[in-house]
Order: C-alpha cells, then sequence, then structure tokens
C-alpha cells in the first residue's frame, strides 16, 4: 500500500491542537511496539537511511507487549522508501525459534541479513473520519542483541500516515518541527557509535 508518512518533534500542546484540528481521537489503547531490525554485514540500510537514498528499504520483526520476551510469533515487515511515497509490506510469522524468523527474511532479500537491534516503545493511535491516521511514540528504547540492557532515547516523535492529500498543510502547520527521524539509524548511532 503506498502511503505518505510525516514525523515532527512535538510537546503536548502543539499535538493537542493538531489532534484537534484534524478532528482526530484515540483508536486503539496504548500498547508497546517492539521490533529487530535486520542489516547486511556493513549496514547499508543503516547508510542508505543518513545519506537519504531513494529507493531504500528496511527489514524488520515486530510484535507487540512485552519487550523482554519475542514469543513465538509476530511480523515480518519490509518498509520501501521511493521519492514521494512508502509501502510497507507486513506478513505474519508463527515460529518455533528465532532462526526461522531470520530464514524468513532472509528469503525475502537478495543480500544475507543480520539481526541488529532491538527498537521498543509506547505507541498512542489517533485517527479521524477523512482517513488521517496519527500515532505518538514515546519511552523509545534501544537494546544491543548482544546485551540485556536498554538504552533509552531522548526523542518522542509524531507521525502522521495519510493518502491522496496535499502534504503542504501539514508543512505550513508543522515545518520547523518536521523531521526525518528513524529509530532504526538512532539506535545504530547510539549502541554502536556509528556516524
Amino acid at each position: 500500500m503506498k502511503r505518505q508518512e510525516q514525523k515532527f518533534f512535538l510537546n503536548f500542546e502543539e499535538i493537542s491542537s493538531i489532534l484537534s484540528a484534524f478532528n482526530a481521537t484515540m483508536v486503539h489503547p496504548v500498547r508497546t511496539v517492539n521490533s529487530i531490525y535486520f542489516d547486511t554485514d556493513n549496514h547499508r540500510f543503516y547508510d542508505e537511511g543518513e545519506e537519504g537514498s531513494v529507493p531504500r528499504e528496511k527489514y524488520r520483526f515486530r510484535w507487540y507487549g512485552n519487550s523482554l520476551k519475542v514469543g513465538n510469533s509476530g511480523q515480518i515487515e519490509i518498509k520501501k522508501t521511493f521519492d514521494h511515497y512508502k509501502t510497507k509490506e507486513s506478513e505474519g510469522i508463527k515460529f518455533k525459534n528465532f532462526s526461522e524468523v531470520k530464514s524468513a527474511i532472509n528469503a525475502k532479500c537478495e543480500d544475507y541479513l543480520y539481526p541488529i537491534c532491538q527498537v521498543s516503545y509506547e505507541r498512542l493511535y489517533y485517527a479521524n473520519k477523512s482517513g488521517l491516521r496519527f500515532t505518538y511514540d514515546y519511552n523509545i528504547q534501544f537494546k544491543n542483541l548482544i546485551q540485556n540492557n536498554f538504552i533509552k532515547s531522548h526523542n518522542n516523535i509524531f507521525e502522521v500516515k495519510y493518502e491522496n492529500i496535499d502534504d503542504s498543510l501539514f508543512s505550513s502547520l508543522l515545518g520547523d518541527k518536521m523531521t526525518r527521524f528513524s529509530k532504526y539509524n538512532e539506535a545504530l548511532s547510539t549502541l554502536f557509535e556509528i556516524s
């Protein structure tokens, strides 16, 4: 599915103002989102994200709930970024051990991919009757898969997801707050001091 996304660094007052302006209401209880990101051995996806290259892609395994336990089911997600839109493929998977997830992800990519890090956060979900969707991610934490301790991010992110509307409206309202923030890229920069 093609979609547009805009990300912003906003305070609570600004978020409340935007949600009110677009008549958006909460559509799902808050939940913990967990992703294990995959990349090549030389971190190609990280580099492409830093450079803003298009097209570019990200591969991850996602589950909801307990950030300390993967469980035995979740979703494989592939996000692709093009010049003026993004796509996301999502496929549910059940498994007995995590090596099955690795195999399933590698079956979808030409390069061999490795699990690199875990990103976990709390997410609030909002939407309006026009189909605009808003999320607010906070308590963002990163974990090196070799170690068990999380490192907390200093950032919270507000995101608008939409299709087929004029995005200049968001630019005019919040242009100076817009960001290309990537949780995966911040995780690698934080955990492995990549720059």
